[in-house]
């Protein structure tokens, strides 16, 4: 899916350093977790409450577990994080994300696009809000490249700053977009989405009623065909049996996918939802 957001700039300023809402906590060692902690407040450093994302399924039909401080100890008594990756490279230097389209630069190792108030020009005339930006994120490895996310921001007098953290595994990223007051400072809010650094993106499909382990088992067979899915969600239209719809160019991973999943087949994707392989699964 593209993501939407308020408030970019078409220009690049000097601003100050702005007190954060959330930050990034990591990845669990396998890379299938993610935690993002939220402040207290404004200007605090102290962690209030956790958010543990699956990076498989995204922000689709189910929230991120939340967690309170007490219940985090509890969690991370079962789950091992690893070492907090950030920045525009993988640990490994042999992946380096880049991007296309207008707007927004490359800053303290993250991605800032700027907000603009439309009622605050030097003069205090009223300021014309440009249009919408998009704005890929990719991975570049060599000669090869591949897409990661797609991002769609709108004009307001919001900061966006992006932050990118690896999976331990290499095969994600995550996209932590913290919404920054561009008038007031301060951190306002945070939106995270996740991207796969190399192949297809991969979303998983199913009719509304489908049963969580439906999609935990469709996930867990195609990370073990090699494929990265990273969102899943409600399908529109039935079908008897489960359907790879695969972008040109991506029929061989549609292929991979399908011997993947039980009576798979593979039909072309005729929409565009920023996805090259999209899983609808079988059922009423």
């Amino acid at each position: 899916m593209t993501r939407t957001l308020p408030a970019l700039l078409l220009f690049f300023m000097a601003v100050p350093a702005l007190a954060q809402d959330a930050k990034a906590i990591g990845f669990t060692q396998d890379g299938s977790l993610f935690v993002v902690g939220r402040y207290d407040a404004i200007g605090s450093d102290t962690v209030g409450k956790y958010f543990v994302f699956d990076a498989r399924m995204g922000d689709g039909l189910y929230a991120p577990d939340e967690l309170t401080p007490e219940e985090y100890k509890e969690w991370l008594a079962e789950n091992v994080l690893a070492p907090l990756k950030t920045g525009p490279k993988s640990p490994d230097g042999t992946l380096q994300l880049q991007v296309s389209g207008k707007g927004g630069n490359w800053k303290d190792g993250g991605f800032l696009v700027l907000g603009v108030s439309p009622w605050t020009g030097d003069s205090g005339e009223e300021v014309k809000v440009p249009p919408p930006s998009k704005i890929r994120f990719g991975v570049k490895a060599g000669k090869k490249s591949w897409p990661s996310v797609d991002f769609t921001f709108d004009h307001g007098n919001v900061n966006q700053r992006v932050e990118f953290v690896w999976s331990p595994d290499g095969r994600r990223v995550a996209y932590l977009v913290h919404l920054e007051s561009s008038t007031e400072g301060g951190g306002i809010d945070h939106e995270v989405t996740f991207g796969p650094t190399q192949g297809p993106r991969v979303q998983v499909l199913g009719v509304k009623g489908t049963a969580p382990d439906a999609y935990e088992t469709a996930l867990d067979a195609l990370e073990k065909a090699g494929l990265s899915p990273t969102s899943f969600g409600e399908a529109k239209e039935a079908h008897p049996s489960t359907v790879v719809f695969a972008a040109k160019g991506f029929e061989a991973d549609a292929r991979k996918a399908a011997q993947a999943l039980p009576g798979a087949t593979v039909a072309p994707l005729t929409w565009k939802p920023n996805y090259e392989l999209v899983v609808v699964l079988g059922g009423k």
